[in-house]
């Protein structure tokens, strides 16, 4: 390829390789030596990039391919090669004369910075004198700056201000007050501070009199605090930053603290007092509570609810004066309640004279017992704001157990009148009125329990009556039926416990009792319809004993057609005035159960009955159909098979 682009190559490759096939066909002689040639040339490689981009670059060395080209090639590489280094020479020496330039003016700023060098070396000396001049007379600036700052900051810091002392003289209490006690306070302490350094003696005059100033303070603030306790309203008592702050600086002198401690109380007790009498006798935004000294319940509670209220807010207001310090939040907080003692003490007398006169005067048992939860409610309320031994405290707990014993003698005369006196049984034999009235009480008590403001402790009181009721009720039951027969008794009992445990199923605190007298109730009615299933086989003419023989097992050897009254002819007649009997009215003939009162149970036994009839009426027809008990088994002894009988009875 490289070679059809040089046409130099071109022709001197085909003239050797065509010079060679001449001779190699010419002669034997010369033939090994052109073959060899021939080889080498064909053998080069024209596939190398290096030996293509020589033979590109030969190329366009020449002209034409001719004679005198080939032969002037050596020459002609030689001076194309002297041409290239003259070029190169004219660079480098345009470079050299450049450089020389440069080194020339670079050893001119040489010779130019060791001159600035030795000026800057001569003035060293120099600058260093008057920098260490300035240094020390600058040192010696900033100590007399601060001596005197130090010395002005001291006059201020230990010394009031003629607007201060102003503050402090004239007696009003406010802001700006205390802020001058506060100042008067700070330099106090640091002067005390100051006591054992060089300046002790100046600190002693300055803090004598700080401590003058301080004194009378003190003194203004006790006095305006008493001013402030007496025009503060006894329904909500609040509490003015000023005041707080004023109570603040007292608490850090203890005596002056105990002595305003007892003066507030002192001065809170005439108020809450005054306030006490007033809500009883005069009203205000409501009527006098002793209007309503005809409704026990309400007058005491109007009573307990005042002073629980009174007593809320005269704690918080008390508790926010004095309590607010954390580092004697204990016992500020104890003290507090003394202190709420203290203020309602006056209050404890009229109140413990209120409430006993009504807990003496004629109350039921259901007032009775509305005063005790109330109390009780209002005990523990109040004890749980005002904690210790106060007199508040005790007359509330005195209250609390004279209610209780007043109470539990109401119920249990109560309870003695029902058992000792029992109530004679009415002829329809339905209860009597005074367990009716014994069941009045219950319905009060529980209606009370749910209106009560502790519902579960009064719900587990009224349940534990309703028990002590209920079994003095049943005790005189048991003292009304001793001339009864057992028929009629079990029908009282049942009527009894009937109604009762349909009146007490809507109350939610005896469900317990509920519970007893369901199961009492059962078993009264089985004792019924025992005794009236009984009584409609007897009305038929069976036999007495007919439940026992019909139980029995049957064999051949004592059948049941033996046995007294149950011959053939016998059941016979006796299942024909029965089937006539049921024919005649479609139902059992069940006189107790109609006089049962409660429409409940009088169902519930009816239907036990119709159960109970049916169950040995067919044991009765298998018997009668069982050969083993000597009865023609051809003949039909029943009008009625069971099947029939449920049908036709309801």
């Amino acid at each position: 390829f490289v070679c059809l682009r040089c046409p130099y190559l071109e022709n001197t490759y085909f003239w050797y390789f065509s010079r060679a096939c001449a001779m190699a066909t010419g002669g034997q002689v010369g033939s090994n030596l052109l073959r060899r040639k021939a080889d080498r040339i064909l053998e080069i490689g024209l596939e190398s990039e290096e030996l293509r981009s020589a033979l590109l670059f030969l190329d366009g060395f020449y002209g034409d391919n001719t004679l005198a080209a080939r032969r002037e090639l050596r020459s002609s590489l030689e001076q194309q090669t002297v041409e290239k280094y003259k070029e190169i020479y004219e660079s480098l020496r345009s470079a050299a004369e450049a450089t020389e330039v440069a080194v020339k003016e670079a050893e001119c700023i040489v010779t130019e910075a060791l001159d600035v060098i030795t000026c800057l070396n001569s003035s060293v000396d120099i600058t260093s004198d008057v920098i260490s001049t300035t240094a020390e007379l600058r040192s010696k600036a900033i100590h007399f700056e601060q001596e005197l700052a130090a010395t002005q900051a001291f006059i201020e810091e230990h010394s009031l201000s003629s607007r201060e002392k102003a503050t402090l003289s004239r007696g009003a209490v406010d802001g700006a007050f205390f802020e001058a006690l506060s100042r008067v306070r700070a330099i106090s302490e640091r002067c005390r501070g100051l006591l054992r350094t060089s300046h002790s003696q100046l600190s002693m005059e300055i803090l004598e009199e700080m401590e003058k100033y301080e004194e009378r303070a003190y003194s203004q603030v006790m006095e305006w605090i008493r001013q402030e306790c007496q025009i503060l309203d006894s329904d909500a008592p609040t509490t003015s930053s000023t005041m707080r702050k004023a109570v603040s600086f007292l608490r850090e002198n203890g005596p002056l603290f105990r002595s305003c401690f007892q003066d507030v109380a002192e001065t809170r007790e005439l108020v809450v007092h005054a306030a006490f009498m007033e809500a009883l006798q005069v009203g205000g935004t409501r009527r006098p509570i002793e209007l309503h000294s005809h409704d026990p319940p309400r007058y005491v509670g109007d009573m307990l609810a005042w002073i629980h209220q009174t007593i809320a807010s005269e704690k918080d207001f008390l508790h926010t004066l004095f309590g607010d310090v954390t580092e004697a939040e204990k016992a500020a907080a104890k003290d507090v309640d003394e202190l709420v003692g203290t203020v309602f003490r006056s209050c404890c007398r009229p109140l413990f004279e209120r409430v006993q006169q009504v807990l003496s005067d004629q109350l039921d048992i259901s007032g009775s017992f509305q005063l005790r939860n109330m109390i009780k409610f209002y005990d523990g309320i109040i004890r749980s704001i005002v904690d210790g031994d106060t007199t508040v405290s005790s007359t509330l707990i005195t209250l609390r157990e004279a209610s209780i014993s007043r109470f539990s003698s109401l119920m249990e005369s109560f309870v003695e009148r029902i058992t000792l006196y029992p109530p004679s049984v009415p002829a329809d034999l339905s209860p009597s009125s005074s367990f009716e009235h014994a069941m009045d009480v219950i319905e009060q008590l529980s209606k009370s329990a749910e209106e009560s403001m502790l519902p579960t402790e009064t719900a587990d009181d009224v349940a534990e009556v309703t028990r002590s009721i209920v079994a003095a009720v049943e005790k005189a039951i048991d003292s009304s039926i001793s001339g009864l027969s057992e028929s009629e008794s079990t029908l009282y009992r049942l009527n009894c416990f009937s109604s009762f445990q349909a009146r007490m199923e809507k109350l939610s605190p005896c469900h317990h009792e509920v519970d007893r007298l369901e199961k009492d109730v059962t078993l009264l009615q089985d004792l019924i319809v025992s005794i009236e299933v009984k009584a409609v086989f007897r009305r038929a003419g069976f036999s007495e004993h007919l439940e026992v023989e019909i139980d029995k097992p049957a064999t051949v050897e004592s059948p049941l057609s033996h046995q007294p009254g149950m011959s053939q002819l016998e059941v016979a007649q006796a299942a024909k005035a029965l089937a006539a009997s049921i024919t005649e009215r479609e139902s059992l003939i069940l006189p107790l159960c109609e006089r049962i009162v409660s429409h409940r149970s009088r169902a519930q036994t009816r239907n036990k009955a119709t159960q109970r009839f049916l169950h040995l009426y067919s044991k009765l027809y298998s018997a009668t159909r069982d050969a083993r008990n000597g009865y023609d088994v051809s003949q039909n002894l029943f009008r009625y098979s069971p099947d029939q009988l449920a049908v036709i009875l309801p």
